[in-house]
């Protein structure tokens, strides 16, 4: 239950202000025990932020003066280290879930100084790839948001580097890949919130999914259409994939009530169209007719979301239902 649903409740009841305020104070606003567990929260991030960080700039320092052994050992005792006190520690599974997460960074540079130390040649993608396949167990058995992100940036990263280095001349083929990649991260991440057993991914995981997909489809589409002066198989099948995508976050948006998708769905439309009608002509017409659709599309957009937003908080769930005290009160007449 959110503040529209207090307000609708009591505009059409006799929920009276006071109760209203109590209702919002206990479940709306945020109380000082929100603002320290989030201040909680922020401190063991930044603090396993910083200490990764500053491992990473000691070796970049110190590295002259270090033996090659040392180098290789202290990151090995290190993830060691905090590979075992996450495990040992109970109480505290966000602190557990942080440390994981800052010992599968902690991999990365260990790859990292083995590759400097050894010089053994291989392309930056490789060592993506094998940071990927390392942090894998940890990030399913952690089921951590972060780590996960993590988890989908490096292969995003290597997929990327594969194509920079290996296949210069496919990018439409990159596009592709990482659209798909995306693509079936956000609907098993949104699977498995979906069922009530398995964790809740929070919103700005998905909607940062939502995003990366988002983007991989527009860049996509106006890389291999700048790029192919005919429309060839690849144009055609990140056009099919856009168009499911602007259907299915439609759909799903009106499911879950959420205006995000809806924008993302606009945005990635009005892009295309934007960069289509640049590429069939570049002149004052074209620029001024582009910015004019943009100026008028936009706050027509804004006011629809504004009217479905309006909508769905005046229809009142049913399943959700507030229980207004009731106080004693003599009736008229009554003998005191």
């Amino acid at each position: 239950m959110d503040r529209n649903d207090i307000y609708i409740v009591s505009r059409h009841s006799n929920l009276n202000e006071k109760t209203a305020n109590n209702f919002l104070n206990g479940h709306v606003y945020n109380d000082a025990s929100s603002w320290k567990k989030f201040l909680h929260i922020f401190f063991i991030v930044l603090g396993i932020g910083f200490t990764a960080t500053g491992i990473i700039f000691f070796f970049a320092y110190n590295w002259d003066s270090l033996h090659k052994f040392a180098k290789m050992g202290i990151l090995q005792v290190l993830i060691i280290a905090a590979t075992i006190v996450a495990l040992r520690i109970r109480s505290h599974i966000l602190v557990k879930k942080s440390i994981l997460t800052g010992a599968a960074i902690l991999v990365g540079a260990l790859f990292a100084v083995h590759g400097q130390i050894y010089q053994t040649g291989a392309n930056a993608y490789d060592f993506f790839l094998a940071w990927t396949f390392s942090i894998v167990i940890w990030a399913a058995v952690a089921n951590f948001a972060p780590l996960w992100l993590l988890l989908v940036g490096l292969a995003n990263t290597t997929i990327y580097l594969y194509f920079a280095q290996i296949a210069r001349d496919a990018w439409p083929i990159a596009f592709i890949c990482l659209l798909v990649l995306n693509a079936a991260a956000l609907i098993l991440f949104v699977f498995i919130s979906s069922r009530k057993s398995l964790i809740d991914f929070p919103n700005w995981f998905r909607n940062l999914l939502a995003l990366s997909t988002s983007y991989h489809a527009i860049a996509g589409l106006i890389f291999t259409m700048y790029t192919k002066d005919d429309a060839g198989t690849e144009f055609v099948i990140l056009l099919l994939l856009t168009v499911i995508l602007c259907g299915v976050s439609i759909w799903y948006g009106n499911k879950i009530r959420s205006i995000f998708f809806f924008a993302m769905a606009a945005f990635t439309v009005m892009s295309f169209v934007s960069a289509s009608l640049l590429k069939v002509s570049v002149n004052e017409a074209v620029i001024l007719f582009i910015s004019l659709v943009n100026m008028i599309g936009i706050p027509l957009l804004n006011r629809f979301f504004y009217d479905v937003n309006k909508q769905w908080n005046a229809e009142i769930p049913q399943a959700q239902t507030i229980e207004v005290p009731v106080t004693d009160t003599p009736e008229n007449g009554s003998e005191e």
